[in-house]
């Protein structure tokens, strides 16, 4: 199965709770790591990505955790402290949701979606990732009812025909925006040396300098048969919904 068909029963003991958590575009499917069902191309694009997620890289990203958790405690004391009655009063899980989700934005783009210096959810994204999360929790245990809702196969032939009737998530326009200009980057040289980097001899990574789009591209590089500009674009927003988990 490739990037946008129909689910198919390529492994019979998958479980029908995958393709309810897949989002969809233009009325076709679009897989991740985590709602993919092809146990070929998962495999293939995890061994391609592998690198990037070892403790030693997780390691490197320390200096942009630590940047971003800064901001926040900055944030929290320029907002909250040494204030009386209703303004000294915080919200500790939403403003620990700002944090994630900025620290995710940091390490995946070196730019954080604002959430910690507007105080707010930017353009809804927090809603709307806690609603699909919440939706596929529960749909995911009665599959069969979720082609009633978000992929019912009518509105999908209809999306796949011109019509736009799902909505979009609002964090594809700000990851599209940083796809292109990573590429434009790219092509005048800006970020070369970052693509030339590679992966040490005991699997660390050799340079510090890179965000996870940096080595998302180096891995399209080193893997081309199985990490296209789709894969990246998936991987990138799989990325901002790993600011819903803070713990």
């Amino acid at each position: 199965m490739t990037w946008g068909e129909e689910p198919t029963d390529i492994l019979s003991e998958q479980s029908e709770y995958y393709p309810v958590n897949a989002a969809t575009a233009n009325g076709r499917y679009v897989y991740t790591l985590f709602s993919g069902i092809d146990e070929i191309w998962h495999g293939n694009l995890r061994k391609s990505i592998n690198w990037i997620f070892t403790p030693r890289a997780a390691a490197s990203y320390e200096p942009i955790v630590d940047n971003t958790l800064r901001l926040f405690l900055q944030e929290i004391n320029r907002r909250f402290a040494d204030r009386d009655g209703p303004d000294g009063v915080i919200d500790f899980s939403r403003w620990f949701l700002y944090f994630t989700f900025d620290v995710m934005g940091d390490l995946t783009y070196s730019r954080r979606y604002g959430f910690l210096e507007s105080g707010r959810d930017v353009d809804g994204i927090i809603s709307y990732v806690q609603n699909f999360l919440s939706y596929g929790f529960f749909l995911g245990q009665a599959p069969i009812i979720d082609r009633l809702f978000r992929h019912n196969i009518i509105i999908m032939w209809l999306e796949r025909h011109g019509l736009k009737l799902s909505s979009v998530f609002p964090g594809v326009p700000f990851t599209n925006q940083r796809l292109q200009e990573r590429q434009e980057e790219y092509k005048v040289g800006d970020n070369s040396k970052r693509l030339g980097q590679g992966v040490s001899d005991d699997g660390g990574v050799e340079d510090n300098d890179e965000d996870l789009l940096d080595r998302f591209f180096r891995a399209k590089k080193d893997h081309p048969d199985h990490v296209t500009d789709k894969e990246i674009r998936s991987l990138s927003l799989t990325m901002m919904f790993a600011g819903s988990e803070t713990t």
